[in-house]
Parts: C-alpha cells; sequence; structure tokens
C-alpha cells in the first residue's frame, strides 16, 4: 500500500515515528516473534500422528514432500504471533509470558492457510506447492484439522495464565474466520455484491484471527475483558488493511517476490475488495469490468492484463488505499483508548506499517 494510507493511519498514535523506523523496528519484531514462535511450534508439531506430522512439517518448510530436512526454512511473515507478543507488552507483561497463546494463534491462521489454499484452488504459496497440490485435498484438509485441534491442545496442556478467556477469544475468532470464508464464497457465487459486503467478508476472514491475537496477548498480560476488547478492535481493522494489501498485491504486486502470477484472482474472477469496489463504480471501466466477469469464457493472458487496468481506471486501487487509511485511523482510535506505554504503542504502529507497507 501507498506511504500516504500508513502516515494517514499512523499519525493518530505518534506521529514523531518515521516510517523507514518503524518498518525497520517490524522486521526486528518479526525476527523476534519467528525466535520465540518456533522452537515450541515445532514440538508440538511433533506431537501429531504420522502422516499428519509430515504433511505439517511440509507445510511449514520444514521438510520436503518426501519428507527430507530442506536446507533453508520457508518462513511466513510472523505477522500473528508479533501481535500476540506486542499486545502483551503493551499491559506491562513480558513477551515470553505469552508464548502459547502465539503458538496457538500461528496453528490457527496456518489451519486457515491449508484449508484457503484447498477451497481457491492454490497451487503454490511461498513459491513451493501447496499442501493439497504436494499430497492430494484430502490429506490436507485432514492435516489443516489437526493444526487445528493441535492450537487448542497447546493451551489446554500448557499452564499458561488465563487459559478459558484465551480459549473463548481464539474459538470465537475460528468460528468467525469459517463464517467469512463462507460469506466470501456466496458473494462470490453471487457475483453481484457491493465493496460493503466484501468488507464484512473480510472482517471476519482475516480481521478475526489477527483481533483475536491481539486479544489473546493482552489477556496473556493480565488486561481486564474491557481492555481486551479494545485490542481486538485494533486487530480486526489492522486485519481488515491487510487483506486490502493482500489483494491489491494480487493484482498488481510482483510476483517474484509474492510467489503467485500476478492477475491470478482475476483468471479466476474472484471477487477481491478492489474489484468489488471497482464494479460498484459506476463507471465505464467499471461497466466492461462486469461484462468481462460475467462472461462465460475464461480469460486468456489479455483478457486479464485489461482486467487489471479496469480496475484501475474504475478507481479500485484509490479505494483500496483510502480504505487501507480508514481501517488504519480506526484501529488506532482503539489503541488510544487502551492508552499503552509508548515503547510498546510504537511496535503495534510498527507491525501496521510491515501489514500494510509489504511487498509479499
Amino acid at each position: 500500500m501507498t506511504a500516504d494510507a500508513f502516515t494517514r493511519g499512523t499519525d493518530l498514535v505518534d506521529g514523531t515515528l518515521p516510517q523507514r523506523t518503524a518498518l525497520e523496528n517490524a522486521h526486528q519484531l518479526l525476527h523476534r516473534a519467528r525466535t520465540l514462535t518456533t522452537p515450541l511450534l515445532r514440538e508440538w508439531v511433533g506431537e501429531l500422528d504420522p502422516p499428519l506430522r509430515e504433511m505439517a512439517e511440509y507445510h511449514f518448510g520444514w521438510k520436503d514432500v518426501r519428507g527430507r530436512s530442506c536446507g533453508e526454512e520457508r518462513r511466513g511473515k510472523g505477522v500473528r504471533p508479533a501481535l500476540v507478543f506486542a499486545s502483551a507488552e503493551a499491559v506491562g507483561c513480558r513477551a515470553r509470558r505469552a508464548r502459547p497463546a502465539a503458538v496457538a494463534v500461528e496453528l490457527l491462521h496456518n489451519f486457515s492457510l491449508v484449508h484457503d489454499d484447498i477451497i481457491d484452488g492454490d497451487q503454490f504459496r511461498h513459491g513451493r506447492r501447496t499442501l493439497w497440490s504436494a499430497f492430494d485435498s484430502a490429506d490436507a484438509t485432514l492435516a489443516g484439522d489437526a493444526l487445528f485441534t493441535l492450537a487448542f491442545r497447546v493451551l489446554a496442556k500448557t499452564p499458561a495464565p488465563r487459559v478459558v478467556p484465551t480459549v473463548l477469544h481464539l474459538s470465537a475468532a475460528a468460528h468467525e474466520m469459517a463464517a467469512g470464508q463462507a460469506r466470501e464464497l456466496v458473494l462470490q457465487r453471487d457475483g453481484a455484491s457491493g465493496p460493503e459486503q466484501c468488507v464484512e467478508a473480510a472482517l471476519g476472514k482475516t480481521g478475526a484471527l489477527m483481533g483475536g491475537a491481539c486479544a489473546v496477548g493482552a489477556i496473556a498480560g493480565g488486561a481486564n475483558e474491557e481492555r481486551a476488547a479494545h485490542f481486538r478492535a485494533f486487530g480486526r481493522q489492522l486485519g481488515l488493511a491487510f487483506q486490502v494489501t493482500d489483494d491489491v498485491l494480487g493484482l498488481w504486486g510482483d510476483p517474484a517476490t509474492t510467489g503467485k502470477a500476478v492477475g491470478a484472482d482475476l483468471a479466476v474472477r474472484k471477487l477481491s475488495l478492489p474489484v468489488a469496489a471497482a464494479l460498484a463504480s459506476g463507471t465505464a471501466a467499471g461497466r466492461e469490468l462486469g461484462e468481462r466477469y460475467a462472461s462465460p469464457h475464461p480469460p486468456g493472458p489479455g483478457d486479464v492484463a485489461r482486467m487489471t487496468q479496469l480496475v484501475e481506471e474504475a478507481g479500485g486501487r484509490d479505494w483500496a488505499w483510502d480504505k487501507t487509511a480508514e481501517c488504519l485511523r480506526n484501529a488506532f482510535e482503539h489503541l488510544r483508548d487502551v492508552k499503552p506505554a509508548p515503547g510498546p504503542a510504537c511496535h503495534l504502529a510498527s507491525l501496521a506499517a510491515a501489514a500494510c507497507q509489504r511487498s509479499a
């Protein structure tokens, strides 16, 4: 997303934090989150029965399809565990105290990735074959289910503080994720949805777990339900901004960085957020885009290039920039309400930068 969109959001919390400093700080926070989370994550995944364990290890990038250790570990961004740790620190707790919650959040996130790839038919993620395409969809579904259940085993079998409210928040987030995905599928089938309906689906599909991550981090740090609710609202809005950025990268990102072909969403006529905004724009470009989306013929490479141009001409990218700025403003209003210490507030602002100022 644009630097301007990020600046318009974060100046509500800390107008003195330069964007470059925020991004550098975010990289350090993401690295710390992976360092704190990965050993415990490996330990818990190791408790799965084979072949579920082998598929999970492949999905996380620790093993290849034949079960051999990979020379270079494929790593996800680590945004959600980083939000858990930063939220815990924002209420005065040491980050390590929130490790079980962070691992549970990461397991839930990866469960959703496995199932999303099956639903969307995506064959590649981070430049390697997705779990279902490397094995098969039935096996991958079961592996995803195993990650889901493992998340709650981590919480149930770990003497973490305030386990019950943590389980309640994460189970609510998981339910909302499923509801958001179901709503997205309905909208995709209907094919005539406005951006507001797509935003509601994205708040569930992506915003729910980021909100849950912030809430359980705060709870692990000792926050009461009222404070945790503000952290949850912050994370939900940040999650929506993250999803808008994802959709923009799907249209205009560099495939060498994203690991996905540019225009892949348009090739299957997916109703991403910029596309929904373009279709509802009332412009000539939006009408032509609608005709192409309604065509019974699958789009070829030339069609995809034209559709990408139409989304831009119809204002889809501008809508995405404005929506990201709006989400960041809303997110930081909630963060101001809990009055975090300046250091942790900058950490959360930096993670917002990483979520919206990224190329993959």
